[in-house]
């Protein structure tokens, strides 16, 4: 463990208050303006007895104004292949439902970067920065500081980043984030990533609260909005928020079946969905995994674009009915998710086309989630006429078809052209790619009781 490195302690009354005089301690991370390197060496050496990973090579350590960090989001900004990717993502989540269509994120994105916190890990060039900005401190912590011999007012935040340095010595976070099928997937990463780094900062810094998840489900009960960013639409905030949160009960809960031992055998089989960390009653094995879903080609045309194709899973479709159909529960909706799979095309004329493939652990699951994206759908054009053919459900206005969703089965496909003739002949190809042997049935847990609202 860390060891008290002060030459001189006195603790003295001086009125209502009282003073510290330490000389010559090193438990503060950074003095003076400086890195206190044995004050570094003794965290990671704590952190590391704490989450039983390695340090297997040297820890580079570097100090960085908020100016700085400042200037490479500017930068970012400017980067013109970075802005396309920006401009690409908002159509595609537009047309999704995730946030406006009109949303700037390049500007939501500067903002998220330009928070500057008071220290994180570089993956890229694997340095722990730590940015030069005063943090609050107290007497009493001070005090608590010198006799534990750790700085828990700095060392709490860095204690975090310093876990994921020893993460990725021993599991290569860039390749594990590499590797990701999709975003679902990645997300899911991020979450065990994030709740295993909470979970080490918890027990480094000794908090008040009787476990790690009651401290956890402080935060997403009073503290969560603090999270949010202001201007940064809603679905950012909660990408935001979710590694920490939902990642922080799913981790608590594999520490409570088997300590870190429990951890570190999930990042050997991780969880591919953000259902498998909603859920932490479902463990990451095979049986558990996402359905492979598969679209066909879309029928293009000259002009048109295919602006992205990704996994929304779970947590995404949570997000959507949450924001567009306020009447439905989101939760129960999402509920039950199976797979799936999204193409968005830009067509010639410049309006957005959809094609969504879902599949379900249930009838009853797909019926839920096809019930409330017809009522989504509904909400968001109220000139939509709905008319009903077999297990389709068709939306024209006037003579245009715009929307067809299909809820076959285990199965709901989704096309929208918004009234090109093709709406029908996507929702035919869709219907045969479902019809393709896939899993046998049974391979995925039914439905567990949601853990996170």
């Amino acid at each position: 463990m860390a060891r008290l490195s002060c030459s001189a302690l006195f603790l003295f009354s001086a009125g209502a208050g009282c003073a510290l005089i330490a000389a010559g301690c090193s438990y503060k991370v950074v003095e003076d303006g400086r890195v206190n390197r044995e004050a570094v060496r003794q965290l990671v050496e704590t952190v590391a007895e704490i989450r039983g990973l390695p340090q297997t090579r040297p820890l580079k350590v570097a100090l960085e104004s908020p100016a700085l960090l400042r200037q490479r989001a500017e930068r970012d900004a400017r980067d013109q292949r970075r802005s396309a990717d920006l401009d690409r993502q908002r159509l595609v989540w537009g047309k999704l439902g995730l946030i406006d269509v009109t949303a700037d994120l390049v500007d939501a994105y500067g903002k998220l970067t330009s928070e500057a916190p008071y220290g994180y890990y570089d993956t890229g060039d694997q340095v722990l920065r730590i940015v030069a900005r005063p943090l609050m401190r107290s007497e009493v912590l001070e005090l608590v500081s010198a006799l534990r011999g750790r700085d828990v007012v700095a060392g709490e935040i860095l204690s975090h980043e310093v876990c994921h340095a020893l993460q990725d010595m021993a599991y290569d976070l860039d390749r594990l984030h590499a590797e990701a099928p999709d975003d679902d997937a990645r997300l899911a990463l991020q979450a065990l990533v994030e709740g295993d780094a909470g979970l080490v900062s918890f027990l480094y810094a000794a908090s008040f609260f009787q476990d790690y998840e009651s401290w956890v489900e402080f935060l997403r009960r009073r503290v969560a909005h603090a999270f949010a960013v202001a201007g940064v639409p809603d679905y950012l905030n909660a990408r935001l928020q979710f590694p920490y949160l939902a990642g922080g009960l799913f981790v608590a809960a594999l520490y409570r079946s088997g300590r870190f031992a429990a951890i570190d055998e999930t990042y050997r089989q991780l969880p591919l969905s953000t259902e498998l960390i909603l859920h932490p009653e479902i463990r990451a094995t095979a049986a558990a995994a996402p359905v492979a879903v598969a679209l066909p080609p879309w029928p293009e045309t000259a002009g048109e674009v295919v602006l992205g194709e990704d996994t929304l899973g779970e947590f995404g479709l949570r997000t959507m009915f949450a924001r567009n159909a306020p009447g439905i529960d989101a939760a129960q909706a999402a509920a039950g998710w199976g797979g799936d799979r999204y193409r968005v095309v830009q067509q010639a004329d410049g309006t957005l086309g959809l094609q969504w493939a879902t599949r379900w652990d249930s009838v009853h699951d797909a019926r839920q989630f096809c019930d409330a994206y017809r009522a989504m759908t509904r909400r968001g054009d109220r000139d939509l006429i709905e008319a009903v053919s077999g297990t389709s459900f068709h939306y024209r206005a006037g003579r245009d078809l715009r929307v067809v969703i299909d809820c076959a089965g285990d199965a709901v496909d989704v096309a929208e052209t918004m009234g090109d003739p093709r709406t029908a002949e996507l929702l035919q190809q869709m219907a045969a790619a479902r019809a393709m042997p896939r899993s046998a049935p049974g391979t995925r847990p039914r439905t567990m009781p949601e853990t996170l609202p």
